[in-house]
């Protein structure tokens, strides 16, 4: 099941989510039968059904004419339209939107690393390229000696397998009601960038803790694909990137996010389920995705819609147990060049990206909401 699909939006007011925090349970306080549930066919209710019927009878005569009015194509334009599809739809919809363009393409790699590359039309905007396999050796150490931390983590490292809206929203104030369509954003873009980082480990192949030690034992069930990069990490410095572009200068809320990211990835550290080089390509591809997604949705205002080009190189990273390629504070969340990260992929430093007129429709709604 996709983990950000729309349906998976209700988690966050129902017992597993927001309502947590909030002690909600639905808004609805009637039987779902004879609402809006029984009426879409959600809920099978044969008696709202014939009910129904005998009311149309009695509103609508047989003996009185049926009225029919002339309809009308829209007259907005098309992203407007967008208001009146549902979040379902509209998730459908700006996914595929979000992907034009979008290719990963993986070169031959020679005499050096494996490499992945983000392009836009034919243009890099953003390069990987994979660790030497004894890294990963010399890494499981590091997780062997974080094994202890355990307990006092579970909670977290458990609460935290699935989406952490309920952790960013207690930073950000956000409220499924009050915030929607920041929370549709952020589930549509969400979806795109885990799409990409599954290709990109698919395509680098890295293998996870357990298979380097039988005395990783993670505490939780290891997933199913691979290690380099971190997804949770991706996800995690994705979401605090893209709120440093959706809400700009906001005291403290791009710091707080930051280090919630770095705590985020550093659990699956600890849990056994990741090394902790596996961290700074999640947050360099958070990074990055968040810039180009701001770019599609013409965040900068007019002009050209333009992405800074960089490239991280695994064997050039710092080997500790918590590398730092990013720093945070109230004018955005940055990229520090150096120790494996730079600017520039092949030469270009920065590409032009075309706006999403769909994208930027649920952008600037988004930008609109209050959150206080």
């Amino acid at each position: 099941m996709n983990k950000f699909s729309a349906e998976n939006m209700s988690g966050m007011s129902g017992m597993s989510g927001m309502s947590g925090m909030s002690g909600m349970i639905t808004m609805d306080f009637t039987n779902a039968a004879n609402t809006f549930a029984g009426y879409s066919g959600a809920i099978s209710n044969p008696l709202l059904y014939g009910a129904m019927d005998l009311s149309r009878q009695y509103a609508s005569p047989a003996h009185a004419p049926d009225p029919v009015e002339p309809a009308k194509y829209p007259t907005s334009s098309q992203p407007a339209y967008l208001q009146q599809n549902d979040a379902r739809t509209r998730f459908h919809l700006l996914t595929q939107e979000c992907l034009e363009g979008l290719r990963l393409v993986s070169p031959q790699p020679g005499n050096g690393p494996l490499e992945v590359q983000l392009q836009y039309v034919g243009s890099p905007w953003a390069v990987l390229k994979r660790p030497e396999i004894n890294t990963f050796g010399s890494q499981a150490k590091l997780v062997l000696a974080r094994r202890a931390e355990r307990p006092e983590r579970m909670a977290e490292i458990i609460s935290q397998v699935t989406p952490q809206f309920a952790f960013w929203a207690s930073i950000c104030n956000l409220h499924p009601e009050r915030n929607r369509y920041t929370i549709e954003l952020a589930f549509v873009l969400l979806h795109v960038t885990m799409q990409l980082v599954q290709r990109i480990k698919h395509e680098l192949a890295c293998p996870r803790p357990a298979a380097w030690s039988a005395d990783v034992q993670p505490c939780i069930q290891t997933p199913a694909y691979f290690s380099w990069p971190s997804g949770h990490a991706t996800e995690a410095f994705f979401f605090a990137s893209l709120m440093s572009h959706l809400r700009p200068n906001r005291v403290w809320q791009n710091e707080r996010l930051h280090a919630l990211a770095h705590r985020i990835a550093d659990n699956r550290v600890v849990a056994g389920l990741h090394f902790p080089i596996d961290t700074p390509p999640g947050q360099f591809l958070g990074h990055r995705l968040a810039a180009y997604f701001a770019a599609r949705a013409g965040n900068e205002g007019p002009g050209p819609r333009q992405v800074d080009c960089w490239s991280l190189a695994g064997d050039m990273l710092p080997m500790n147990s918590n590398p730092e390629i990013s720093r945070a504070n109230d004018s955005g969340i940055h990229l520090l060049e150096g120790s494996g990260v730079t600017r520039g992929v092949n030469g270009g430093f920065v590409i032009e990206v075309e706006e999403s007129k769909s994208l930027h429709w649920l952008w600037h709604k988004a930008q609109e909401e209050i959150s206080y």
